[in-house]
């Protein structure tokens, strides 16, 4: 019984981590989309001045 009950702690503790960690990624993330966004809109710019 002892077993079952670290297992869950562990677990848990595990999955808090792991939240964590995906928190982290995602901000990561999207702060790369959000400069890949400007940087297209810089270029439609661009070609619109081109035209």
């Amino acid at each position: 019984e002892t077993v079952s009950v670290e297992l869950v702690v562990v677990c848990s503790v595990v999955s808090v981590a792991v939240a964590d960690v995906v928190d982290v990624v995602e901000v990561v993330v999207v702060e790369e989309e959000e400069e890949e966004e400007e940087d297209d809109e810089e270029a439609e710019v661009d070609t619109e001045d081109a035209e």
